[in-house]
């Protein structure tokens, strides 16, 4: 289970991630992004709990952990979803784990 907190368990996500390490800068340009610097800087940001790269449809799988719901739907997979290499997200809300 997550971390307990005044009482009451943080909320949680799984938040699947597909990246595109190549991306048009411009025209004639090409910018190069690693899935190690995008795992490294996901694993870097508050809220991380645990990040692991993986096989299939997606690239990485980011356990993530606040006060509130609000906060992991909005502010933290935003920053996620911003950072240049990560084409999409996929957002599970932790319903109850063990």
């Amino acid at each position: 289970m997550g971390k307990i907190k005044d009482g009451d368990q943080l909320a949680q996500a799984i938040v699947l991630v597909s990246t595109e390490t190549s991306m048009r800068v411009d025209e004639d340009t090409l910018r190069e992004v690693s899935l190690e610097e995008i795992f490294d800087r996901i694993a870097g940001m508050e809220g991380t709990r645990e990040i692991a790269e993986v096989t299939g449809p997606y690239d990485l799988v980011v356990w993530i952990e606040a006060d509130h719901i609000e906060e992991i739907t909005g502010p933290m997979v935003d920053k996620i979803r911003a950072l240049e290499g990560v084409r999409k997200t996929l957002t599970n809300v932790v319903v109850r784990s063990k």
